[in-house]
């Protein structure tokens, strides 16, 4: 296969502090903090109800359930006067940079690559990491280098191993229809100095390209934000899922009712 050039791109070397690393939750945990947050749902819920008049059963057949409450009409205020354009704040946005990325990340028992793409002055680049880009999933903004950015991050995640698996499968079966692509990744040196940070650019010729500097900024500062937070990512993303399994247990050990509730008042 015919690739194109990688040319690498050194951005620095990262530095990362483990003093404000977030808590590793336990499942035990996990589940104690679901239940609890249920329980809050359910107090603020009847907090709301309260007074709202009485819920009446309308029809229920095996789990699903329709039920109605009649309540006063609501009473609506109308002013005549504008609100004081003063207190309005204007949150400055001269200094915020919109970063979008598609990348997709494949996994091949434990190590990750990833192949991201990104535009700048309407010109695309490709490039490659090895990192596992999944982790910036829930990053919904950064700042690095005092530059602000809102990350729009469009990601696919791919395994190696567990595409192989379903072609070995669909062979065995003698199933001769659409199979499961497996990636050509390429080769990337791996580099001897772990804090280093460096990706690797796609590019036609003998660096064709990469003389526009201003097009690496952005992506710079979203490797060097991404290592250098790396370990706190991680920790948030095994949280996540771990709250995640506890809520699946925690719908399956308390089910609840399919039910519609209706409410409305009658104007007199």
């Amino acid at each position: 296969m015919n690739r194109n050039l990688l040319f690498g791109v050194l951005v620095g070397s990262a530095s990362v502090g483990l003093a404000s690393l977030p808590v590793e939750i336990s499942p035990q945990e996990a589940d104690r903090m679901v239940a609890e947050q249920k329980a809050a749902e359910s107090s603020q819920a009847a907090i709301a109800n309260r007074g709202q008049g009485t819920l009446k059963l309308m029809f229920s057949r095996r789990n699903s359930a329709l039920y109605v409450r009649e309540v006063c009409p609501p009473t609506i205020e109308h002013s005549t006067t504008c609100p004081d354009s003063g207190d309005v704040s204007i949150i400055p946005v001269s200094n915020l940079q919109m970063l979008l990325v598609s990348a997709t990340t494949y996994e091949d028992r434990g190590h990750y690559i990833t192949r991201f793409v990104w535009e700048f002055a309407g010109e695309q680049y490709v490039a490659w990491a090895r990192a596992d880009f999944s982790l910036l999933q829930q990053v919904a903004s950064f700042s690095q280098g005092g530059q602000d950015y809102q990350l729009a991050l469009i990601h696919d995640s791919e395994s190696i191993q567990q595409n192989e698996h379903l072609n070995r499968l669909s062979r065995a079966a003698g199933n001769q229809g659409q199979k499961q692509r497996v990636a050509d990744l390429p080769e990337l040196p791996v580099e001897e100095d772990t804090a280093a940070i460096v990706y690797y650019v796609e590019v036609d010729g003998e660096e064709e390209g990469l003389d526009q500097l201003s097009a690496f900024t952005a992506i710079d500062d979203l490797m060097t934000y991404f290592h250098e937070n790396q370990s706190e990512l991680s920790v948030k993303a095994a949280n996540r899922q771990v709250l995640s399994e506890a809520q699946k247990r925690y719908e399956v050990t308390h089910p609840k009712e399919k039910s519609t509730d209706l409410t409305y008042w009658i104007n007199n």
